[in-house]
């Protein structure tokens, strides 16, 4: 039943924020719920399932996601563009289904994507830095005991591409190994109160991050330098998952990967 004024007027009421909240207090709360995460998230699917389209060659089979579906589509003898537009057009849907669903109790002001994105920006310059100089730090107090490889630069693909495979693995990896591998296991394994073991987050935080890094490696030859940046990077997007929530884990990866994969590889 709608209040008096509301309905003379016929504007929907709006909800108020928690008192004495400021501006910055409520964007990091608001950009950590589930309507935010699927909604913020919601444009880089898009990117990933129409790119994908556009540009088959993005399908590099370098996260784990896309090289299932690319093995399940071949064993099933499915070839050409249309079941990557049929699963990923369904994976549209199914987000927007859940952002309507979501919206009916909250709300969520688009005016919060560009700030998140800034936000990510810095995450992602601070993720290579710190990745590298703690990759460093590891590696040089192991060389006199282990045969290291330094990390390999990354392969240089066409702005495009990398933009594409950028959105992707930022997506694919942070649900898989962040949401899926940390923030659902642990709800599973430790009840709803699962944050108040910090311990136990931490060692599963470690394990999906350990477990990041090793899948790399299906694709690619193993060496102790790539696999030790993996795992430190890991651990970075795990703290922002677990600080920040899923969006900004996942903008942070995408955008990081842009940097890496079409800004410094000119």
């Amino acid at each position: 039943m709608a209040g008096g004024s509301a309905g003379k007027s016929g504007k929907k009421p709006t909800r108020p924020g928690p008192p004495g909240l400021t501006a910055v207090a409520r964007y990091l709360a608001e950009t950590r719920t589930p309507l935010t995460a699927a909604a913020l998230t919601l444009p880089l699917l898009c990117i990933y399932g129409l790119g994908t389209l556009l540009l088959p060659s993005a399908r590099n089979g370098a996260d784990l996601l896309t090289s299932s579906l690319a093995m399940g589509f071949s064993a099933l003898g499915w070839a050409g563009w249309r079941p990557w537009a049929g699963f990923y057009g369904a994976l549209i849907v199914i987000n927007l289904g859940i952002v309507v669903w979501l919206s009916r109790r909250a709300r969520i002001s688009l005016n919060m994507l560009p700030p998140l994105l800034l936000e990510c920006a810095c995450y992602a310059v601070l993720t290579g830095t710190a990745s590298d100089w703690l990759t460093d730090q590891v590696l040089d107090a192991a060389r006199m005991h282990l045969a290291l490889v330094p990390l390999a630069n990354s392969t240089a693909v066409g702005s495009l591409t990398g933009l594409v495979i950028s959105a992707g693995a930022g997506l694919h990896e942070e649900l898989l190994f962040r949401l899926v591998g940390i923030g659902a296991i642990a709800r599973v394994w430790l009840g709803a109160s699962w944050r108040d073991n910090a311990g136990r987050v931490v060692a599963l935080a470690l394990l999906s991050s350990l477990i990041f890094a090793g899948v790399h490696h299906l694709a690619e030859p193993f060496t102790w330098g790539a696999m030790v940046f993996r795992t430190v990077a890991g651990l970075v997007f795990a703290a922002l998952y677990l600080a920040r929530g899923f969006a900004v884990a996942a903008w942070t990866h995408a955008l990081y990967d842009v940097w890496i994969l079409v800004i410094l590889a000119r």
